[in-house]
């Protein structure tokens, strides 16, 4: 609670809580954020602080929407409301400025009015930029108006809650030396000098919420970081047509319809993925970039590599599904472009005249220099066409980088020689627009109306003359902030310079540009190891984009695509487990949130992670044993002799070698499970607190599982001594999650062992369900003398030889044996397939390493001499395909 009713206990000694709130791409995060400061000061917080973010643009931008959507007010009448609260900066110090903002000067002449504040219990209310300057600027105004003020020295508490817009990078710190300094620069708003952690001034108690759409730094970050999200996490959940307020979705039934559906990664990569309506147009990666010969487009032949030439077809497709996209939502709004320079009298009068804002997004390269490349390639594409230039004379050309236009005519000329390329994209539509009717809204729409000719006389006299090129990024050469909305001048209202735009840009798109619009977007931009927050914030086609998505595509290479239909299912399961805490918390999975990445992407490349499976592999090893003079020798004995004192016990004999004893009835996933956990070690007993074991809680906490994956005995709790493929405790967590996974096959994040190409969520899971496996259990036999001991002694089990490490003598250099098979015998991973037929058995030291989908499963006991000749107990496993699988990425 805030203010009067302030809870001491829950900020614990250091006077300071941390969290995080995450949404999703162009969401309206900001939104939520402002609605979260109303609701602050509801509660009477004495200071609210604004992060924005590091570009002084976004800063403007945050604070012009705190002005109208907060406070109610306009830079022109904020005055009127400084009886209620203190703003700073002030309006006229900052909005306007052609300079950049001196924050000595906008915080010079506003102590006395906050310290006047304070003592009349009206909030301070501060936005500042995550700019170095700008924030020890304010740390030190912070630092010094608590320390006078009169309030700091009562008993009554002084609240500070600070919200920190786009959270997930400048306010990130990936290690304890890290040069990174703003983090600290933040964390000195409310603790300086020697009183770190603690809130510098006894009575101030400080709340800390990151807002962000990609929190995989903020979970992963080491725990130096004073910002990390040690306290509470919230997830925020996005309007569409399905998805229930309790239990907590990732998105709510909104009753609207489509046109008030959040479009993002469900719509681009699920739902409609090859369908009529998908949005994603992917084009195979050229297997070289040799020169060739390939024939230009209008039958003129040039001399370019392979990815050019693809590059070339790629941004051609695209420039003619914006074009015809254009036109066609031109048509349907029935509105029409003014003359340049036509003047509204009113900013409604505007709105109600001009078209929406029609864009398209070329994400060329993170390199400022190919931004301006691109911007000559679309007009040399517009120029070069039959009758026109040929595709040689115009790479040839030069043109000014600065002033790039569009021929018009040579559009014209392209439209008649390439009819079918242009007409197709008018089908397109409306097969989309017919397959989204079964949404609700997304009912009867015009565009079945339309005719080609009439789309193409639109195009010829309304659009090929409006569209502008814009180059977005930090050189002095772009443009500026896209304009969307009209502007004001001195005789009324004018038409913003972006109705119909191609926008150029590259690392701008990663933070807080918003483009209007977007129906078309090109992303060609690769990464040698992507990360999947970065390119996740790239994705700036998501957004509320329902009343004209069936008319929107992104173009890119398949294997990019693809990678985007990957980030999507890992940010569905982040925020899932998130929301699943919020409703019941399950104890251990509140400490941190299971973070994935991918075989071929990280989570992230701001802090440091390593990758880690959830399949322990094709054939596990449990190398482990426990010795004879262990306290629980002779416990695990007697787990093996009741698990081989059954009827169904029949020695295993091929070309008259007796090879051990196999039990002729399987078992379950969850037997397995179940007989592995009866193995206990006097060395091994990993506790739940460990990150490597949570991973099994935060899965319990996705599912909404009360029953726990991971059950070690609990008798003395410690390190995780073995890898998780050699721990029979996390082996036997993965065949527990494996059969929750199939009862429940809506988890998020997951893909099959099989066919990492497709969501778990999206297999034909009764294929999966009636392919589960059941595991035979067999004792493989060595050529040494039969156990003695008095629980296996009866069973006459040959013991077998094996290295034992010198660096952990608990444990076997290695475990598999026979690995020369011959038609007599398969070898020890292939053990049970002497039982149920040989000639079914897989090749799997030839060929893949995995038994295929279907095939049975194998648990495999050796009974091994140790040095002093007593035996021990080690097992493997060869686990068939067709489990789930993702990879963690683990601090």
């Amino acid at each position: 609670m805030i203010g009067s009713v302030l809870d001491r206990e829950a900020y614990g000694e250091a006077r300071v809580r941390t969290g995080v709130v995450v949404g999703s791409v162009q969401s309206g995060k900001t939104a939520s954020m402002l609605a979260v400061a109303a609701l602050i000061l509801d509660r009477q917080v004495d200071v609210l602080i604004f992060l924005a973010g590091t570009r002084v643009p976004l800063w403007l931008q945050t604070y012009e929407r705190l002005l109208s959507q907060l406070d109610g007010s306009s830079a022109d009448v904020a005055w009127k409301r400084d009886k209620v609260r203190t703003l700073v900066p002030q309006p006229e110090d900052v909005l306007g400025s052609e300079t950049r903002v001196d924050p000595i000067a906008y915080l010079r002449g506003q102590r006395r009015r906050a310290e006047k504040g304070l003592i009349e219990r009206t909030p301070l209310i501060i936005v500042v930029p995550k700019e170095d300057d700008h924030l020890l600027a304010l740390a030190k105004f912070v630092d010094e108006l608590l320390g006078s003020s009169e309030r700091t020295h009562d008993s009554e508490p002084i609240s500070m809650v600070v919200l920190d817009d786009e959270a997930d990078d400048a306010s990130v710190l990936d290690a304890a030396d890290s040069g990174k300094v703003t983090p600290k620069f933040i964390e000195m708003l409310w603790s300086r000098g020697p009183s770190k952690p603690l809130t510098t001034h006894k009575n101030v108690f400080a709340t800390y919420i990151a807002y962000t759409a990609t929190p995989q730094a903020n979970f992963l970050q080491h725990a130096h970081n004073p910002l990390a999200p040690r306290d509470f996490f919230a997830a925020l959940r996005v309007p569409s047509d399905i998805g229930t307020t309790s239990p907590r979705c990732v998105s709510y039934a909104e009753p609207g319809g489509l046109s008030g559906y959040y479009t993002g990664g469900d719509f681009y990569y699920d739902r409609f993925h090859g369908l009529a309506a998908d949005p994603c147009i992917g084009y195979p990666f050229p297997e070289t970039d040799d020169g060739d010969e390939h024939a230009g487009e209008g039958g003129v032949d040039a001399v370019i590599s392979d990815f050019d030439a693809t590059r070339w077809t790629m941004l051609g497709d695209a420039l003619r599904h914006y074009f015809v996209s254009g036109a066609v939502r031109l048509l349907l709004s029935k509105k029409h472009f003014h003359k340049s320079g036509t003047v509204f009298p009113t900013l409604e009068a505007a709105v109600a005249e001009l078209p929406s804002a029609h864009s398209m997004l070329y994400h060329p390269s993170a390199l400022k220099n190919d931004h301006f490349a691109a911007a000559v390639a679309i007009v040399r594409w517009s120029r070069s066409s039959e009758g026109m230039l040929s595709l040689a004379e115009v790479h040839a050309q030069e043109f000014d980088e600065q002033r790039a236009y569009l021929d018009v005519s040579g559009l014209e000329a392209r439209l008649e020689s390439e009819a079918d390329l242009w007409s197709v994209w008018l089908e397109r539509f409306k097969a989309s627009t017919a397959a989204l009717a079964t949404l609700p809204g997304g009912g009867p729409n015009a565009i079945h109306d339309l005719e080609w000719e009439t789309v193409k006389a639109c195009l010829c006299e309304q659009v090929f003359p409006n569209v502008n090129i814009r180059v977005l990024n930090s050189d002095a050469r772009a443009s500026s902030r896209p304009e969307f909305l009209p502007s004001k001048t001195d005789t009324g209202w004018e038409a913003p310079a972006d109705i119909y735009s191609i926008f150029i840009a590259g690392n701008v798109l990663s933070r807080g540009l918003t483009v209007e619009g977007l129906c078309t977007s090109l992303f060609l931009r690769g990464a040698r190891e992507p990360a999947a927050d970065t390119q996740m914030q790239m994705q700036r086609w998501f957004g509320y984009r329902g009343a004209y998505f069936a008319m929107c595509r992104v173009f890119g290479f398949s294997d990019q695509l693809e990678l985007f239909r990957q980030y999507h299912g890992t940010d569905q399961a982040l925020k899932s487990e998130i929301l699943s805490a919020m409703d019941a918390p399950i104890a251990g999975a509140r400490d941190s949130i299971l973070v994935l990445q991918g075989e071929t992407f990280r989570a992230t490349s701001k802090v440091e992670t390593k990758r880690v499976p959830l399949h322990p592999g094709p054939t596990p090893s449990i190398r482990m044993f426990e010795p004879p003079d262990g306290d629980c020798y002779d416990a695990n004995l007697a787990v093996l002799a009741s698990t081989l004192d059954v009827p169904d016990l029949t020695a295993l004999t091929t070309d008259g070698v007796l090879r051990g004893l196999i039990r002729e009835i399987p078992l379950s996933l969850l037997e397995v499970a179940s007989l592995l956990e009866k193995f206990t070690y006097s060395r091994h007993d990993p506790a739940l607190s460990l990150e490597m074991s949570q991973r099994w809680t935060h899965l319990q906490q996705l599912m909404r599982i009360s029953t726990p994956f991971f059950r070690p005995p609990g008798r003395a709790p410690g390190p995780m001594r073995v890898e998780p493929s050699g721990c029979p405790y996390s082996i036997a967590a993965y065949l527990r999650f494996w059969q929750a996974a199939l009862d429940d096959p809506t988890v998020p994040g997951l893909r099959p062992t099989d066919n990492d190409k497709v969501p778990w969520n999206m297999t034909d899971i009764k294929a999966y369900r009636s392919a589960k496996p059941e595991f035979y259990v067999g004792v493989r036999f060595g050529p040494l003398q039969t156990a003695q001991s008095e629980q296996l002694r009866r069973f006459d089990l040959q013991m077998m030889t094996r290295g034992i490490s010198e660096r952990h003598p608990d444990q076997l250099v290695t475990l598999w044996g026979s690995r020369n098979p011959s038609e007599k015998w398969l070898g020890d991973q292939l053990f049970d397939y002497h039982l149920h037929g040989p000639e079914k058995a897989p090749h799997l030291l030839t060929g893949d390493k995995w038994r295929p989908r279907g095939h049975p499963g194998l648990l495999l006991f050796h009974v091994v001499k140790e040095p002093l000749g007593r035996e021990v107990i080690c097992m493997g496993l060869s686990i068939p395909q067709g489990g789930p699988d993702h990879i963690a990425a683990l601090k």
